[in-house]
């Protein structure tokens, strides 16, 4: 038995993708906009009720301006998907090194925390930037006229730079 070559004419002899077991994929009716998003912009404009935020008013100033944007753009790209009658698509699609890593990466961010007690003060805003890098991917998806693929990798990008660097609230304006 001969084997057939990895060619296009033989789609058969291609391998298949090896996340598409794992691939979970969801996409409204186009009549609501995505829950998932409006969530987490509601999510992020409620860190403003953080002691640490609310301290700052520039800080707050700066984060209800993110969510009134992103939801802006959400709003705008629901609309226009709407007209075009395409929705706006979602795909779940876990990655392992992102969450093993963004687990490893909590771990250390919680012992330290344990000990410096910034660390905890602070976790409202490493959760902004979570919230802010995971919505940001979605709606760059979407503009492009892609399907977002949610998954973990906002997780050791945002968790390894603030282990790596600790930002002082003016970054954030």
């Amino acid at each position: 038995m001969s084997r057939q070559p990895l060619t296009r004419e033989h789609p058969e002899a291609i391998i298949p993708d090896p996340t598409a077991a794992r691939r979970v994929r969801w996409s409204g009716t186009g009549t609501t906009p995505p829950m998932i998003l409006l969530v987490g912009i509601g999510m992020l404009a409620s860190i403003v009720l953080c002691p640490i935020v609310r301290a700052d008013g520039m800080l707050v100033r700066s984060l209800l301006g993110v969510a009134c944007v992103l939801f802006a753009w959400l709003a705008v790209l629901w609309v226009r998907a709407r007209g075009a009658g395409t929705p706006l698509r979602v795909e779940f699609i876990p990655v392992r090194s992102h969450w093993v890593q963004g687990l490893v990466q909590i771990v250390i961010l919680s012992y330290w925390g344990a000990y410096v007690s910034d660390v905890g003060r602070e976790s409202p805003l490493i959760l902004a930037q979570v919230l802010y890098l995971t919505m940001l991917d979605a709606l760059l998806s979407w503009s492009r006229g892609r399907s977002w693929r949610l998954g973990y990798g906002a997780l050791p990008i945002v968790f390894s730079t603030n282990l790596l660097l600790w930002f002082h609230h003016d970054v954030y304006y």
